[in-house]
């Protein structure tokens, strides 16, 4: 679900100039209109048809720690706007088993789901980074990188990950202050691995999540 703004916000001041000695120095009083008429939304969308395949024969694949690593996986992401418009995104995991996937008996909160076994264990998981290199804002290279996790109230740069829960917002341009833009390409990393499961029959991988525009 988008969160949109009121197209135009009107803040009204009355000011009023009172003399030290005299109650009607002045008679003059001032009102001020002040807003912002906001260009038409956005159109978010991916530059493959939304399934990315994590097939994997026996055999395949690194094995670490308990699980076994597939190979990287890239997603492009691209947001358009009508007009130059200041927004951000966020990913929420939305797969069986959402923010509950565990390394070493820990819930780990940048791991996003591969969904259940039909006996309910935990098929694995992945991460999910943006590639700033490889990024662009307007055909340019993104700045900086930034991240929220109150809704724009303040930023951070530095973090590349996304949480699957949809806690933080992520946009770019200055140290403090995302810009607007056009057009944006994101480039997001996928690493993704499985647990080492005693499975005779093949595993259904069902991870899931979704993209969202946040208007600041």
């Amino acid at each position: 679900m988008k969160k949109i703004r009121s197209p135009l916000t009107l803040t009204v001041m009355i000011l009023l100039a009172l003399g030290s000695n005299e109650i009607f120095a002045s008679s003059q009083t001032t009102i001020k209109l002040q807003g912002e008429i906001m260009p038409g939304s956005c159109d978010i969308g991916m530059n493959s048809p939304g399934i990315i395949k994590l097939n994997l024969a026996a055999g395949q694949g690194s094995s670490h720690s308990g699980r076994t690593l597939l190979p990287e996986k890239k997603l492009g992401l691209m947001i358009k706007c009508q007009g130059a418009t200041s927004f951000a995104f966020r990913a929420r995991d939305i797969a069986p088993n959402a923010g509950n996937v565990q390394l070493a008996g820990e819930q780990q909160r940048d791991i996003f789901s591969l969904g259940l076994t039909n006996k309910g264990q935990a098929i694995g998981g992945y991460l999910a980074l943006i590639d700033p290199a490889h990024s662009r804002m307007d055909g340019r290279v993104i700045p900086n990188v930034l991240v929220s996790d109150n809704e724009g109230v303040s930023w951070r740069t530095g973090q590349f990950r996304l949480t699957p829960s949809g806690e933080n917002i992520y946009s770019w341009g200055s140290q403090i202050t995302p810009g607007s833009a056009r057009q944006v390409n994101i480039d997001i990393i996928l690493k993704p691995f499985i647990f080492n499961l005693n499975q005779e029959d093949a595993i259904k991988i069902d991870g899931m999540t979704t993209f969202e525009i946040v208007y600041l």
